[in-house]
């Protein structure tokens, strides 16, 4: 029900920009050409769950690389089961009374990365915190080199060494996320 009622507002009052699976694919393979023109070859693709789980399958696949997954979560205030960021005009409302969103890491890895090339993929990067907590958290296990890969980059971020596509303005909404007109439950099965 208010997933429904989601898609209905962002009609209405668009703040994301709807991406397409075709759309991520397109990124998808201008990442794995900007990393094999970069003659960059990881030993090892780090998905963060959840948004990095389709585009680091995906470039795991083409690079013929092993694929392990990393949760690193923001947690915040929810409502009606929701994260506030799907409420934009109550998020800024909390954010203007100093409230900030958190940063953690909830599901590590169990295996040697010491000096082990990586390459961490994930959906978008806005302020990078999601980038440093697990590039920190990977090289305190010893890996290195570490680069990181996104499909949106908004700004431009530092964090970042590969992007499918930048957005200055506009915020996107992946088709793997409940509340876009292109999810489909099957689609993870």
């Amino acid at each position: 029900m208010i997933n429904h009622f989601l898609r209905i507002f962002y009609r209405i009052f668009p703040k994301y920009r709807f991406i397409t699976f075709d759309e991520a694919d397109n990124m998808i393979n201008k990442l794995i050409l900007d990393i094999k023109k970069d003659k960059f070859y990881p030993d090892i693709i780090i998905g963060i769950l959840n948004g990095g789980l389709y585009p680091s399958k995906k470039i795991a696949k083409s690079l013929k690389k092993k694929n392990i997954f990393l949760g690193v979560n923001h947690y915040s205030i929810k409502l009606f089961g929701k994260e506030i960021e799907y409420f934009p005009f109550i998020k800024r409302l909390l954010y203007i009374l100093g409230y900030k969103e958190k940063v953690r890491l909830v599901k590590g890895i169990d295996i040697k990365l010491k000096s082990k090339k990586i390459l961490i993929v994930d959906d978008e990067c806005g302020t990078g915190s999601t980038l440093k907590v697990a590039k920190n958290y990977l090289e305190t296990k010893g890996a290195k080199p570490i680069k990181t890969a996104v499909l949106i980059n908004y700004k431009e971020n530092k964090e970042v060494d590969y992007w499918g596509k930048s957005s200055p303005k506009k915020l996107c909404m992946m088709p793997w996320v409940e509340i876009s007109p292109y999810y489909n439950k099957n689609f993870f099965k």
